[in-house]
């Protein structure tokens, strides 16, 4: 059987169908159920979800395996030629990024309450039945007129004007942005020392390509973000276009600055051009932002790519945490030197309920001073971020601050 990833609209029927046809095929096949469904509320979002999948998805495709997503929000992943151990690395990457969740905190005495694991040529009776149960209580659902995440995004997009990015379009956009000229789009944004009393100081600049000012240049009328994954695909372009940029000669970059780059990029022959250029220009290195899920589902590139970024000098940004992930992300094992905690409306009163002193532990446990509060957009954020005992800064608000307080 083909390898495949299926997230249809009743998984749990392709799911039975594709089971159903192993019943001649068991030899050397797992199967896993991963238990997503079963972790805290605030482990069972959207991204949680893709990280999720992005970590099992290397091993679908190396043992020609298949990877459902069950209308509860669980993984089942089925394999063939795969040992325990080879399936369990994949699940170890999910099991740090969930680390914390009182699910995980309780295994022990041989009880796994995350995985439910099959060897199908044995326990295929117990598989099969497993899904016809799955299969039972999917039919037997009847709305509770929540709307899902994606359909949330979705209604957003519409009500926006605009439309979510296909993969036709994601085409047209990369051909477009293969060959032109970015400079025009080109933004910087300073990231900022505040604390009382002492005078606002820029610590560096955060360089990127701006996708409002590029959908309305490129394909006006679609969102580009609104899938993120499709998303993630033209970053990698974008990285691209974005390095040739500051290799040339003429392009402005000041002493200190940082680019947002995936690690695909990073360990590129365009990103090794771009750092000897850089060296011959200023000798010094830069800052380099890592995305969270791009970090968990290359867990071995991500530790080669920042051996790499150490040894040229460069420093590590780990971005694209909400407070959960980062009360939950294991920071000295990923050994950045900064992390981007994102402001969010409402994150103020989500954390009231007890999580607010976790978080401020955390921030001290890693360092007041190597966490920066990002997409700031008003005086509460910077309020929230103080009392967290966070002094670095970034966002509109930021911006408008230094627009009108000199930095020193």
């Amino acid at each position: 059987m083909a390898t495949q990833t299926w997230v249809p609209d009743d998984q749990e029927a392709v799911l039975l169908d594709y089971v159903e046809r192993l019943a001649r095929f068991r030899e050397r096949r797992r199967a896993v159920q991963i238990r997503l469904s079963q972790l805290a509320p605030f482990h069972r979002l959207e991204h949680h979800q893709r990280a999720a999948r992005a970590a099992i998805e290397p091993v679908v495709k190396k043992f020609d395996g298949a990877l459902f997503t069950l209308t509860s929000g669980d993984l089942m992943l089925l394999t063939r030629d795969a040992s325990i151990a080879d399936i369990d690395e994949a699940i170890t990457r999910l099991r740090a990024l969930f680390g914390a969740d009182p699910l995980l905190a309780k295994i022990g005495n041989g009880e796994d309450r995350f995985c439910v694991w099959y060897d199908i040529e044995h326990d295929y009776n117990r598989l099969l039945a497993t899904v016809k149960a799955l299969m039972a209580a999917r039919r037997s659902e009847r709305p509770t007129g929540l709307p899902t995440a994606a359909a949330v995004k979705a209604a957003a997009v519409k009500a926006a004007g605009r439309t979510a990015l296909d993969p036709r379009q994601l085409y047209e956009v990369e051909r477009v942005v293969a060959t032109a000229d970015l400079s025009s789009l080109i933004r910087r944004q300073p990231v900022v020392f505040l604390a009382q009393g002492i005078p606002a100081q820029i610590l560096f600049h955060e360089y990127y390509v701006s996708i409002p000012d590029l959908r309305d240049t490129v394909l006006p009328g679609f969102d580009l973000v609104a899938d993120r994954w499709l998303f993630q695909h033209l970053t990698a372009t974008l990285d691209a276009r974005m390095l040739a940029h500051f290799t040339r000669g003429d392009a402005a970059m000041g002493p200190k600055f940082s680019l947002n780059l995936t690690l695909r990029t990073v360990l590129s022959p365009a990103f090794l051009d771009f750092d000897a250029q850089l060296r011959l220009r200023s000798g010094t290195g830069m800052t380099v932002e890592l995305q969270l899920l791009d970090i968990v589902a290359q867990m071995s590139e991500c530790r080669f790519a920042r051996e790499l970024l150490k040894n040229r000098g460069h420093h590590l940004c780990l971005d694209g945490l909400d407070a959960f992930s980062f009360l939950t992300i294991d920071h000295q094992r990923l050994g950045m030197d900064l992390i981007k905690l994102r402001w969010e409306t409402g994150l103020a009163e989500a954390l009231a309920s007890g999580h607010a002193e976790d978080l401020r532990q955390a921030v001290s446990t890693f360092g007041r001073d190597r966490v920066i509060l990002c997409r700031c957009d008003s005086d509460r954020a910077l309020a929230f971020g103080e009392s967290l005992g966070i002094t670095i800064f970034q966002g509109r608000h930021v911006d408008s601050l230094i627009a009108t307080r000199p930095a020193a």
